[in-house]
């Protein structure tokens, strides 16, 4: 990890770093979040390498949520 930061001042969007080939911004908040071109839905992760973006979201069972 070469980086880290808070993205929303409460902690609920966090950008991590790797190298500088690889970002993720994670959103542990309740709403999606705008970053760049980007809307990350709640709950999600933008994840950055080599120039391509995608968004994974994790699918929880009732027990988990």
């Amino acid at each position: 990890m070469t980086d880290f930061k808070f993205l929303k001042e409460d902690g609920s969007v966090q950008m991590t770093e790797y190298g500088d080939e690889i970002s993720v911004i994670a959103n542990f908040g309740d709403v999606p979040y705008s970053y760049t071109q980007h809307t990350i839905p709640e709950h999600s992760l933008l994840l950055q390498m080599d120039g391509k973006f995608s968004i994974y979201t994790p699918v929880l069972s009732d027990d988990n949520k």
